[in-house]
């Protein structure tokens, strides 16, 4: 009786945590997504190719002769501002690394759990999302 019980435990808690699971959704676009991109069971990061350079546009111009522009830009990047530019700048790339560990071949593209399936060509999450549970029967 006491292995029952033990089994039946096990297999709750298995059924539990098989409820309880969250799949992991990446979204690798260019621009912004206009549409609604929370799900039910679901967690949806969104990393938006074109950032890098939406911020570099932000870049101040440096003038003067060479060597008081480069001493402006110096003191630049040692200030507050220079220093969020910078972190802003890094946190930008991370979706093309992302999206580099990932292989994958063109934007836009949607990724579920780490690579396992990919959806290319779109950023219909939710379309996206079907596609991926039917391949996963």
């Amino acid at each position: 009786m006491t292995m029952c019980k033990t089994l039946l435990s096990m297999f709750l808690i298995y059924m539990s945590a098989m409820v309880n699971a969250q799949v992991q959704v990446d979204v690798f676009h260019w621009g912004e997504i206009t549409t609604d991109v929370r799900l039910p069971g679901a967690t949806i990061r969104l990393f938006n190719l074109n950032k890098p350079n939406e911020i570099n546009q932000h870049l101040p111009r440096f003038a003067g002769a060479p060597v008081q522009a480069e001493k402006a830009a110096g003191y630049w990047i040692q200030s507050d501002e220079g220093k969020a530019f910078t972190e802003a700048l890094r946190t930008a790339y991370d979706g093309h690394m992302l999206a580099r560990k990932y292989k994958l071949q063109k934007a836009p593209a949607i990724v579920f759990d780490s690579g396992k399936y990919v959806v290319y060509g779109s950023t219909d999450i939710r379309h996206a999302l079907l596609l991926y549970r039917q391949a996963s029967k």
